[in-house]
């Protein structure tokens, strides 16, 4: 609303769907149940620690994207809390444990979190 040219950039499929408040986000996933953590293999994770090594790089180097919990929010829909800042909320308990296991391999963690313009 403050910066109209810059918006119509995001009017259309192509623009960032979190940053375009007339594009709904929808993914065909919902969260039915309270979040919780599943331990498990972190997808491409491992191969991003080998890429990494291959590469001579220092992992404290390195970051390793993760979406945040209110992007998250914003892709599954909400048929649980029926309140916005309870379900980021929850959704943050339950991604906090995933982002200790990246960190713990001494990767930086960049939580990719477009929803904070929002």
């Amino acid at each position: 609303r403050d910066v109209p040219l810059y918006a119509q950039r995001f009017s259309g499929g192509n623009g960032l769907i979190t940053l375009n408040p007339k594009r709904e986000a929808v993914s065909g996933l919902a969260c039915v149940a309270h979040p919780k953590y599943t331990p498990a293999d972190i997808p491409n994770l491992k191969a991003f620690l080998t890429a990494v090594e291959a590469a001579g790089k220092n992992v404290s180097d390195c970051f390793y994207s993760v979406p945040s919990p209110g992007t998250m929010a914003l892709f599954c829909c909400d048929l649980v809390f029926h309140d916005h800042s309870t379900y980021v909320m929850a959704l943050a308990d339950a991604l906090s444990q995933e982002y200790q296991q990246i960190a713990k391999h001494g990767l930086l963690l960049q939580v990719h979190c477009p929803d904070l313009g929002m």
